[in-house]
């Protein structure tokens, strides 16, 4: 059974790649092969569904050390002196 519905998919995914590269319409390449329009777009639609619906789990390693907060981490800078308000520092 798996390898039936395999089959499947390598074929309709060979003849959705054929009909995009061909510039025919979806119309004319199932006339051509004798398809139904309607059975090339469901299952243009599964490959298409199917393949962006793929994911990779991503597993993150913790660092050994722990993390400091941030304002632990930077340096500290002193009080900045503050424009007056002609925008000259006093």
């Amino acid at each position: 059974m798996k390898q039936l519905r395999a089959e499947l998919w390598t074929k309709w995914r060979a003849l959705v790649s054929e009909q995009s590269q061909s510039g025919q319409t979806v119309s004319a390449f199932c006339r051509d092969r004798g398809l139904r329009d309607s059975l090339f777009c469901d299952w243009k639609k599964q490959i298409h569904d199917g393949e962006a619906t793929k994911f990779v789990e991503v597993k993150v390693k913790e660092s050994s050390e722990q993390r400091k907060p941030v304002a632990e981490s930077c340096p500290r800078v002193g009080p900045q002196e503050s424009p007056d308000k002609r925008g000259r520092k006093s």
